[in-house]
């Protein structure tokens, strides 16, 4: 409701890429009762400029396929991400990721759907993995008005 009462102040909102869509139906089908050396997981981790998925952004998304317990050395996605807002000297001390880094990289809404693919019908792993989805899930609702509905498990608890 609020969108359509402020969508010319929020912009418009794009159609869910067909991955997007494929991927949460995928999703629902996935077992989660078997052992994860049964299990095809993707491991991800993201650099941010700060911890507010509402303030903050994306500036690097990473992330390694595993199946049967072993990285698929060949399934692999790295990209930097160019942040509407800048990269604050205080996210650079963290992960090392300057201003002119990402001055020529595409913007999340350009890295999005590929990460997505790579992303489809798996279960995602990260070391407090809440963190990571929160921005991802904030960036697909705000670009799509939907989330990727991929199960998690945090190593963070492990």
């Amino acid at each position: 409701m609020l969108r359509s009462l402020f969508g010319r102040f929020l912009g418009p909102k794009l159609a869910p890429p067909p991955v997007l869509i494929s991927n949460n139906e995928a999703c629902r089908h996935l077992r989660q009762d078997q052992s994860l050396a049964e299990t095809v997981f993707t491991v991800i981790d993201t650099e941010l400029t700060g911890l507010s998925p509402r303030q903050d952004e994306i500036v690097a998304l990473g992330a390694v396929r595993v199946q049967g317990l072993s990285i698929v050395a060949e399934k692999t996605f790295s990209a930097l991400v160019r942040p509407k807002k800048g990269v604050p000297k205080k996210s650079t001390l963290i992960h090392r990721i300057t201003p002119a880094a990402v001055a020529e990289a595409p913007a999340l809404e350009e890295v999005l759907p590929s990460f997505l693919q790579f992303l489809h019908g798996t279960f995602v792993v990260g070391h407090h993995i809440g963190l990571d989805m929160q921005f991802l899930r904030h960036a697909c609702r705000t670009a799509y008005g939907v989330e990727p509905q991929n199960p998690c498990l945090d190593t963070l608890r492990l």
